[in-house]
């Protein structure tokens, strides 16, 4: 789907959309698109994963993952992205765990976690997102809080 070794260092926003071809996104994407502020991967029912070398888009904002079978984990150093704000994981049914690097994420304002129905708790440290503005968590049955939550001043 990606050309190799064609870098766009102007992208700033890529939107994926109902792509049945994308897996995973390509190892040197931090390279390709060193600007990369948004990314929005949506109805792509195959694609699995993060690079393992996600957290060098160190300008991304917001990352929207929807509506994946196949996808089912975030790297464990994803809270090592400093800019990222907003975070959208939506109808992942394989996902069954957040990384507890997730409470590094000092910038993030926005979390929607809908339908990864494995997943039972937020990680540890979750309680110390005190940027966060917006938590929606949907289609989570089993869904323990954590003790603190009512401590996030800005939620």
């Amino acid at each position: 789907m990606f050309p190799s070794g064609t870098p766009c260092a102007s992208l700033e926003r890529l939107l994926i959309y109902n792509s049945s071809q994308l897996e995973r996104l390509p190892d040197d994407i931090s390279d390709l698109l060193p600007n990369l502020r948004k990314l929005s991967i949506r109805y792509c029912r195959f694609f699995s994963q993060l690079p393992g070398n996600f957290i060098s888009l160190t300008r991304l904002e917001s990352l929207v993952i929807s509506v994946s079978d196949s996808f089912s984990r975030l790297p464990e150093d994803f809270g090592n992205l400093p800019a990222l704000e907003t975070l959208v994981l939506d109808e992942l049914p394989r996902l069954s765990h957040l990384p507890n690097s997730l409470s590094d994420l000092t910038c993030l304002e926005t979390f929607f976690l809908i339908g990864s129905r494995e997943i039972r708790q937020l990680p540890g440290g979750f309680c110390s997102l005190t940027a966060l503005k917006t938590l929606c968590l949907m289609k989570m049955p089993g869904m323990v809080l954590p003790e603190g939550i009512g401590e996030l001043c800005n939620l």
